[in-house]
């Protein structure tokens, strides 16, 4: 910032420029955003309001449930679970917890476009604002579909095998870590 200092005569007669280094900041900042690029790039995420509207997502977790922005924005979470469970006693303390502060993380079940079923392991986490208070809620995820998918169709083999089917064939393809 630039002052002018004034003479006698109303006229500047020198600038003083007051000045703080904001290099610290700008190299904290540029660490902090590169690490959130990071995070964006493989984790699937997606943030709601205290009252579970959807705000945003990112295309990780646009392409792990098949909508876009656009079909999500402004609905509830429920649209990505069972109705069913939406009515739980323990869906709703979900959201309790939630808006109490407390992070709420697991295997989740999820629904995605077309009635696809998708499972996610994932933290739901709450955003405070500088007083403490709830803001809002970002959950970060991780398409596990392909491994409850296999270890179903394990456990369904074996249900047929320990039930005297010798024919009993696994018939789809284990993700490249299951595949021993």
């Amino acid at each position: 910032w630039y002052y002018p200092i004034l003479g006698r005569n109303g006229k500047p007669y020198k600038i003083v420029m007051l000045a703080a280094d904001v290099t610290y900041d700008k190299v904290q900042h540029a660490e902090v955003q590169s690490q959130v690029d990071a995070i964006d790039k493989v984790q699937a995420i997606i943030e709601f309001s205290i009252d579970g509207t959807v705000l945003k997502a990112n295309r990780k977790f646009l392409d792990c449930i098949g909508y876009e922005q656009n079909e999500i924005v402004g609905k509830k979470h429920s649209l990505f679970i069972d109705p069913a469970e939406a009515a739980t006693p323990q869906y709703l303390e979900h959201w309790q917890k939630l808006k109490r502060g407390e992070a709420v993380t697991g295997e989740f079940r999820r629904i995605g476009k077309n009635a696809r079923d998708v499972f996610i392991s994932a933290s739901y986490n709450p955003v405070l604002d500088p007083k403490g208070r709830v803001i809002k809620v970002v959950k970060f995820a991780t398409d596990v579909t392909p491994r409850v998918l296999a270890v179903r169709a394990v456990a369904d083999g074996l249900a047929g095998l320990a039930a005297g089917d010798l024919t009993v064939r696994v018939g789809i393809a284990f993700p490249k870590e299951l595949e021993a």
